[in-house]
């Protein structure tokens, strides 16, 4: 997760009442990015072009398809 992290593809958050420790936390939004990273790097996506797909999602430039 540190290497996405340094890529800025998720980022940590920190607890601001927990100051022993330089730790960083991760909520639900970067679990759904990290599924979200899985199969575009599966199928060879640089990061760069996932770090695209993944504005582009966020913004609502692309949405999943419905099923019915």
């Amino acid at each position: 997760m540190r290497f996405y992290g340094k890529s800025a593809l998720i980022a940590c958050k920190k607890k601001s009442n927990v100051k022993s420790n330089n730790y960083g936390y991760y909520d639900e939004e970067v679990i759904t990015k990290l599924k979200l990273i899985k199969d575009p790097k599966s199928v060879g996506f640089t990061l760069s072009e996932i770090k695209e797909l993944i504005d582009a999602w966020y913004s609502n430039h692309i949405t999943k398809a419905k099923k019915n």
